[in-house]
C-alpha cells in the first residue's frame, strides 16, 4: 500500500478556506471534488462544514440558512418584473394542477371505498 502526501490542514489559512468554501457554495462541484482538488486527500470528514461554522456561513444547527459574512459573488442576479410575474403565475400553475390532483385522488379513495366496501383512510384515533 502506498501512501499518499497530504497537504497539512492546519496551514490551509483563512483565506484559502473561504476560497475553497466559496466554491464548493457555487453549486459547480461537489464537496469531495472541490475537497480533493484543493487538499489532496480522499474524505474531507466534516472539516468543511466546520469551517464554514468558524468562518460564519452557518449557525450551530446545520438546518439553519447559509448566513455569508462576506459578499458572494456567486448569488443569483436580481430578476425584472417580468421574469417575477411569469415565475409567479408558473408557480400558480403548479398549485392549481397539484390541487387538481389531490381532489381526483379524493374521489379515487371515495370511490373505492364506497365500491369495495373497505376503508381506506386512516382513521385519526390510530396511534
Amino acid at each position: 500500500m502506498t501512501k499518499r502526501k497530504r497537504t497539512k490542514l492546519k496551514s490551509i489559512s483563512k483565506s484559502q478556506r473561504l476560497e475553497i468554501i466559496e466554491e464548493y457554495l457555487s453549486g459547480e462541484e461537489t464537496k469531495a471534488e472541490v475537497w480533493r482538488r484543493h487538499t489532496g486527500e480522499e474524505k474531507e470528514k466534516g472539516r468543511l462544514l466546520r469551517w464554514m461554522r468558524q468562518l460564519g456561513y452557518l449557525g450551530k444547527s446545520d438546518s439553519e440558512t447559509v448566513i455569508p459574512l462576506i459578499p458572494m459573488p456567486s448569488q443569483k442576479p436580481k430578476r425584472t418584473k417580468a421574469e417575477m410575474e411569469r415565475r409567479i403565475k408558473e408557480l400558480e400553475d403548479q398549485l392549481l394542477d397539484s390541487q387538481l390532483k389531490e381532489e381526483a385522488y379524493r374521489r379515487m379513495i371515495d370511490i373505492a371505498e364506497k365500491d369495495l366496501k373497505v376503508s381506506i383512510r386512516k382513521k385519526p384515533s390510530t396511534k
